[in-house]
């Protein structure tokens, strides 16, 4: 019979799974960003690979494609990172919304121009998603949701 400690390793195993599931119709892996917090205190973010139940570790790279490797005995608690999809949309909107105003002023002819305004937009739609790119690993386009021990 498994310790109640195995299972929650297996749990934390089934998390990091369904995190990093492949998507339909795409070969590659979603990217699992994680926080981990180990007993002695050590706070630490990382890209999980995978949770290595046999050999106790869970596997990842740090941001700067170092492997690391942390055994399981000693994580006391995870958390995925998530986006927050309607702060990217707001950005994304806002920009095309002043792209469209300012192509609308500033377009050649008359004042308030439409084909200014839906140039202005279509120029927006572009920037306004750079800015989305851009901006998605700052600290307010995303939170953290636990996985693996307490609460945050």
């Amino acid at each position: 019979m498994p310790s109640l400690e195995q299972l929650r390793y297996e749990d934390l195993a089934h998390a990091v799974e369904r995190a990093t599931a492949r998507l339909p119709f795409f070969a590659a892996r979603e990217r699992l960003w994680a926080r981990v917090l180990t007993k002695d205190g050590l706070d630490g973010e990382m890209q999980v690979l995978e949770v290595d139940l046999d050999g106790g570790l869970l596997e990842g790279l740090d941001r700067h494609g170092a492997r690391i490797q942390v055994t399981l005995s000693s994580v006391a608690a995870v958390w995925q990172r998530c986006p927050r999809v309607g702060r990217s949309v707001l950005v994304w909107l806002s920009a095309t919304l002043a792209a469209a105003g300012a192509g609308a002023l500033i377009a050649p002819g008359d004042a308030l121009s439409p084909i200014g305004g839906v140039l202005g937009a279509i120029g927006g739609l572009v920037l306004g998603a750079l800015l989305s790119w851009l901006t998605e690993d700052r600290a307010g386009m995303y939170e953290w949701k636990r996985l693996y021990g307490p609460a945050a």
